[in-house]
């Protein structure tokens, strides 16, 4: 399994089984909690983002501090 879709799964798998959506539909605040729990925040950041972008949803960012940033 490639890196990219490790982080994405791990991202995605946190999102659906704590808050039962995906993360094309996901609030920004929710894919950002999501990412703090994931080994690589800022990795699983981007994927989630490109699942978004290919959705045409709107991009989550992670404010200054925040592990994701």
């Amino acid at each position: 399994m490639a890196k990219e879709k490790v982080v994405e799964t791990q991202l995605t798998n946190i999102l659906n089984f704590d808050y039962g959506v995906g993360a094309a539909v996901a609030p920004p605040e929710a894919i950002l909690w999501a990412a703090e729990q994931c080994d690589n925040p800022r990795e699983s950041l981007a994927a989630v983002n490109e699942i978004r972008t290919r959705h045409g949803t709107p991009l989550a960012y992670a404010p200054y501090g925040h592990p994701a940033f």
